[in-house]
Formats: structure tokens, sequence, C-alpha cells
């Protein structure tokens, strides 16, 4: 289970639970909203949410590519990844490097 917490104005930050719901891998266990006022439309607020993802594969490469037209590969373990409607992508999990 993954805790995850974010803080903004309420109209950006609906959105983003609404797309993790919508995600079918994903759970919202729950959801917790905290205003430091009555008008919530305006002011900011900070949401807690408590996701359950169960993981497909312990290992998992993930290959990017920059710019310049290079290519960067990065391999997770316990790998998360959550699209979100505006095209942004996070990714999270335990990253080695054997090297170091």
């Amino acid at each position: 289970m993954v805790e995850v917490k974010i803080k903004g104005k309420a109209s950006e930050v609906e959105p983003i639970l609404y797309g993790l719901k919508r995600w079918a891998q994903v759970e919202v266990l729950k959801a917790e909203y905290v205003y430091p006022s009555i008008h919530k439309d305006e002011d900011e607020m900070t949401l807690t949410c408590s996701i359950d993802n169960p993981v497909n594969t312990r290992a998992r490469r993930l290959k990017m590519h920059l710019g310049n037209g290079q290519e960067v590969e990065f391999t997770f373990l316990d790998f998360m990844q959550v699209d979100l409607d505006d095209g942004i992508h996070i990714y999270s999990g335990r990253f080695y490097d054997i090297f170091a």
C-alpha cells in the first residue's frame, strides 16, 4: 500500500483523485480532504489517499527518450506507474545501481 499526499488548489487536486479512481489497476482505499477554511473552491486543500496497487512483477525496465535523441534506461524493483489525463506520468519504484 502506498500513501500519496497532494497539496494545491481544490480545482487542480480533485481531478487527480478522479484520475486515480478511474485507473483499473489502482484501488483508492481512502481519501481525506483537509480545507483550511469554509470556502473550499478558493482555498488550497490537502488530499491524502491510500492506494493499493498489486505489483505485477518484481523488476521492470523503464526507457526514457531524451530531447537530444539519447535513450536512458532504468531498472526498478516494485515498479508503479500512474498516468494522469493531461499527459503527465508518475513513476515510482526502488532503483538500484550495481556499479555504485
